[in-house]
């Protein structure tokens, strides 16, 4: 029961900053809400950690992770996307 508690706990400490962009009129499937918590697992954070003292901070590390992964994934798109196509 306690870690059934805990991952609801961390699930909606994560999904909160996504609930303000929720009310912006763009909803989030609930793919996408996995697709997410498997981006922070994977930069580190880890729902059923035994420490509830250190969870905030842990997940905040992550969604930096996270963030700086998804800026460099953008630039490098982006830069793919700007170069000019050779005409022969």
């Amino acid at each position: 029961m306690k870690h059934s508690f805990r991952i609801l706990v961390a699930a909606l400490g994560i999904s909160s900053p996504l609930l303000a962009i929720a009310q912006s009129g763009q909803e989030l499937t609930r793919e996408q809400v996995k697709d997410e918590l498997i981006q922070y697992q994977r930069a580190g954070y880890n729902p059923a950690r035994q420490n509830p003292q250190t969870w905030v901070e842990d997940a905040q590390a992550a969604r930096e992770k996270v963030m700086v992964a998804q800026s460099a994934n953008a630039r490098t798109q982006f830069a793919a996307a700007s170069k000019p196509s050779k005409c022969d």
